[in-house]
């Protein structure tokens, strides 16, 4: 910000140091300050980065501008490096991949679908003019995995092309995308391919792990210890809470399932397919995690089935079901919580203990310290006077007397749905995403 030696502060740039000046307030009230405390400051520094970001629009759009046509040569390289990314990776924590040594672990690809689709849709949109069509076409294949895979990504995917027609009335592209993200979803190549991964992307360590998931969850006369199952879910860097995390795949029944669409063709279904193959060639009865089982000479645990269907347990099901439940019943112990007196009301519960914990004291949350949820996470913390503060910021800047930049303006759309289900503003790497799509938002 320029400031002359006379010249006063513009509106704009007061706006940016006062979530500055309300983290300051809060920090003064800190019982401790490790950084369990300090971490939760990133919700209120993202909303100064993007009033920062927006009063140098100019600049950075400019700066912007000239990376894109730096880059222009390569483009076509990013679409297949995020199509790696979703076939090795998995997205992330769910992913059936594991790399088992020191230097890659299954984390080093923590890139949750959300992110990988932002990431597409960013490519799309700004490359698209220099795209050949292999590279579109490999941007939609990563559509139509990413939508079978990821219920969130699925509303935003329909999202982002309602408001592309919205913006730019280009109904040929629009039903172009459509129409072949549809049919490789829909003619079971998305089956096949996630029907192949599951034969073929996963090591050695990961199948030993997955068998004994499967164990736990199919009923086939072998049971594991609870507390062992816990160590070795995080010795793997995958989330274990009241619905530990499954293998997830690629599959078009998981749209149809979340439409509660009955009667799903096989062939819809053979992404689902061999997660469990032969899975009882790793349980072992010396193996540590196994509580008791039948077993035979060689000291394999006996099951009913070589390559049952994990899915056909329910676990699944009650996997994503409880995810749900678990956001609704955490937002709403948030609002009790808040509501309990006029100093949460309008200051929040608190910075000092992890969130979750200071809603609900009889329920273990892991190392969960936010509401998955920043809109959520904001009123916990900070009470209405930090709601109030990103939402005066961002209507500010949504209604600026600015013409809109579509391109931003779409992904923005997109990340705001995320926002509201999951953590956003207290992550580093989505906080700086998202004030960089909202700054910029209005051009110069």
């Amino acid at each position: 910000m320029q400031v002359g030696k006379n010249q006063p502060l513009s509106f704009n740039e007061y706006l940016f140091f006062l979530p500055l000046l309300t983290s300051l307030l809060y920090f003064v009230f800190l019982d401790s300050y490790d950084f369990s405390n300090l971490k939760k400051f990133m919700i209120l520094f993202s909303l100064s980065l993007t009033v920062l970001i927006f009063n140098k629009r100019e600049i950075i759009n400019i700066k912007f501008e000239e990376i894109l046509n730096s880059l222009n040569s390569k483009s076509y390289l990013f679409s297949f490096i995020l199509l790696a990314e979703t076939i090795l990776a998995k997205s992330g924590t769910y992913g059936l991949i594991f790399f088992s040594n020191s230097f890659i672990s299954q984390n080093i690809f923590d890139f949750k679908p959300q992110r990988i689709f932002l990431a597409v849709a960013f490519t799309f949109l700004f490359f698209n003019r220099n795209l050949n069509k292999l590279a579109n076409l490999t941007l939609l294949i990563n559509c139509a995995l990413l939508i079978t895979y990821s219920r969130i990504v699925f509303v935003m995917f329909f999202l982002a092309l309602v408001v592309y027609f919205f913006f730019y009335k280009d109904l040929r592209k629009i039903v172009t995308i459509f129409g072949i993200v549809f049919f490789l979803t829909f003619s079971g190549l998305v089956d096949l391919f996630g029907l192949f991964l599951n034969n073929n992307l996963v090591d050695k360590d990961g199948k030993e792990f997955i068998s004994i998931v499967c164990a736990e969850h199919l009923d086939d006369g072998v049971f594991i210890y609870p507390e062992e199952l816990k160590n070795l879910y995080l010795s793997r860097n995958v989330d274990y809470g009241e619905y530990p995390t499954l293998p997830r795949y690629f599959t078009t029944s998981n749209i149809l399932e979340t439409l509660e669409i009955s009667n799903v063709p096989k062939f819809l279904e053979s992404g689902k397919d061999n997660i469990c193959n032969n899975y009882d060639d790793y349980l072992f009865i010396q193996n540590i995690n196994i509580e008791s089982c039948e077993f035979d000479l060689d000291g394999l645990c006996k099951v009913n089935e070589k390559n049952p269907l994990l899915f056909s347990s329910q676990a699944q099901t009650a996997q994503l079901s409880g995810n749900l439940a678990f956001r609704f019943d955490l937002w709403n112990k948030v609002i009790d919580e808040v509501r309990k007196d006029n100093n949460n009301l309008f200051f929040g519960i608190g910075l000092n203990e992890n969130l979750p914990e200071l809603v609900d004291t009889e329920r273990s949350y892991g190392n969960l310290w936010h509401a998955h949820s920043s809109i959520f996470s904001l009123l916990g913390f900070y009470g209405i006077i930090g709601l109030f503060l990103f939402l005066y910021i961002y209507s500010f800047i949504f209604f600026s007397r600015n013409k809109f930049n579509f391109d931003f303006l779409i992904l923005f759309f997109c990340i705001s749905i995320l926002l509201i289900t999951d953590a956003v503003l207290e992550t580093p790497d989505l906080s700086i995403i998202f004030a960089f799509f909202a700054g910029l938002i209005n051009k110069n």
